[in-house]
């Protein structure tokens, strides 16, 4: 299953965030955009319990 993310991050820590996502499973991408969101996330779930967990796991850095 692929799924986009966008998030929203506190100003000045997108570097440290987008370091964070890089190291979750199953991300493939991480970019900072610029705009409402400040984070791009490209993940592959390999199922449908996969991509709720990885969401949740963006959810819990700090600074998302």
């Amino acid at each position: 299953m692929l799924a986009y993310i966008f998030a929203t991050c506190i100003p000045g820590e997108e570097k440290e965030a987008i370091k964070k996502i890089k190291k979750l499973p199953n991300v493939v991408k991480v970019n900072g955009i610029m705009g409402r969101y400040d984070i791009f996330v490209k993940v592959f779930a390999k199922g449908e319990v996969d991509l709720p967990s990885t969401i949740t796991n963006i959810r819990d850095i700090q600074s998302i």
